[in-house]
Order: structure tokens, then C-alpha cells, then sequence
């Protein structure tokens, strides 16, 4: 039976929570996702030492699966099959984002603000809070209007549709020479 792990933040930290065994693991962002880069390492079949970071988790392959175990203890948290072991490891990776997002969202609002302020429809952050203080930022800081002019091209920033009224861009000759077509292929 497959063991139930639950993955989370809790306290500034990304936990890994084993219900069967009943054992948790907590980790900063960094330390979740070096352990995140050693499961799926082995999961690849990559033998890379562990990291020396996170010297109390040992990460093993054996045969079909992937171990993780307390390494001073050499207590076992659990065993993964590779299938859900790779799943794991891009989860882990995905929380540990996560929390370095919320750590450091200053930072991540002003390069998202610069990044608007440019016109460029790319971003730091998926967080739509975050962007709107970023967009907020981009558009009323003093700093960066000075020393990036060209306004806030809002439009193509944020993805607004736009409805063009009008004829459409097939005429009614083309729609004769696609009856053509058909009848010929057809």
C-alpha cells in the first residue's frame, strides 16, 4: 500500500507529512528544493550525492523505488514507488516556489513592476495579488517612471480582449474556391 504523504506549508517552512507513519518533516524553500533535486535525480536513475544542505534526509534508490530516510537515525519516512516519486518531487519543488515567493514579495513586486513598466507580457509571479501591486507600482512610482519612461501599456500587459466589429476575413470568393476544393477532394 502506497503511503499517504502530504505536502504543505506551515510556519515558513514546506512539510512533508507521512499519515501511516506519522511523521513530518519540515523544510526551508532552499533545503525542499535541494531534497526535491535528489528524489528526482534518483527517480532518473541519476546517481548524484545527496546535498550537503540538508545533511539530515538521505535520499536512496532501491530497485522500483525511491527512499527517504532520516540520516543519523536511519529512521525511514517513506518509500515511493518512481511513479509517484517524480509527482512528489514536482510537487515539492512547486511549494518550495511558493514560499520563496511569499519570503521575498517585496522583491518580487518591484522586478514585476519593471518588467511591466518595459511592455513585457512576461512575469515573476502567477499571484494576481502580487501583480496588482506590481501593476500598481509600475504605474505610480516615481523612481520608475523617471528612470523607465514609456507608460504602462495596460492592454497588452494584462491580456485584455479585444472585440473587432466589422466584415469577416473570408470573402465570398474565397468561400467559392474552398466549395472548389471540397468538390474536387471530396
Amino acid at each position: 500500500m502506497m503511503p499517504t504523504t502530504t505536502i504543505g506549508i506551515r510556519d515558513d517552512r514546506v512539510v512533508l507529512f507521512n499519515r501511516e507513519a506519522r511523521l513530518a518533516l519540515a523544510f526551508s524553500w532552499r533545503a525542499a528544493i535541494e531534497v526535491a533535486h535528489s528524489i528526482l535525480w534518483k527517480v532518473r536513475g541519476i546517481e548524484a550525492p545527496d546535498s550537503h544542505e540538508v545533511a539530515a534526509i538521505r535520499v536512496r534508490r532501491d530497485e522500483d523505488s525511491i527512499v527517504l530516510e532520516q540520516a543519523t537515525l536511519g529512521q525511514i519516512f517513506a518509500i515511493w514507488p518512481l511513479r509517484y516519486a517524480h509527482a512528489i518531487g514536482e510537487i515539492l519543488i512547486a511549494k518550495a516556489r511558493d514560499l520563496e515567493t511569499r519570503e521575498q514579495a517585496e522583491q518580487v513586486v518591484f522586478d514585476q513592476a519593471i518588467l511591466f513598466r518595459r511592455g513585457l507580457k512576461f512575469g515573476v509571479t502567477s499571484d494576481p495579488n502580487l501583480q496588482h501591486v506590481a501593476g500598481q507600482l509600475a504605474a505610480w512610482d516615481s523612481r520608475l517612471r523617471r528612470y523607465l519612461p514609456g507608460g504602462l501599456p495596460s492592454q497588452e500587459q494584462f491580456g485584455v480582449p479585444a472585440i473587432v466589429h466589422g466584415r469577416s476575413a473570408i470573402t465570398a470568393h474565397d468561400l467559392r474556391l474552398l466549395q472548389e476544393i471540397r468538390s474536387r477532394h471530396g
